[in-house]
């Protein structure tokens, strides 16, 4: 097997994987009655999302910003004894 494609396997694994997590993560964010970003429903936010700063002009991915919010992963559940 060539690197390329030994790449592009780990690539789809980790594709599933955060799927498989994020519908964890919506499911717990549901349950908790938060929105999507987790904060509370009626939270408004300057630009309309959480993930971009208008003034630095960064961006970031929706599950980063959960995981800087909950960063013990509550809804993961394999891990509780």
């Amino acid at each position: 097997m060539n690197l390329k494609k030994i790449f592009s396997a780990i690539l789809f694994l980790r594709a599933g994987t955060m799927a498989e997590d994020m519908t964890k993560v919506d499911k717990w964010l549901e349950e908790q009655g938060l929105n999507e970003y987790g904060d509370s429903q009626e939270t408004m936010y300057m630009g309309g999302s959480p993930l971009f700063n208008e003034m630095t002009g960064e961006s970031m991915e929706r599950i980063d910003y959960i995981l800087d919010k909950f960063p013990n992963k509550p809804w993961d559940t394999s891990t509780e004894s």
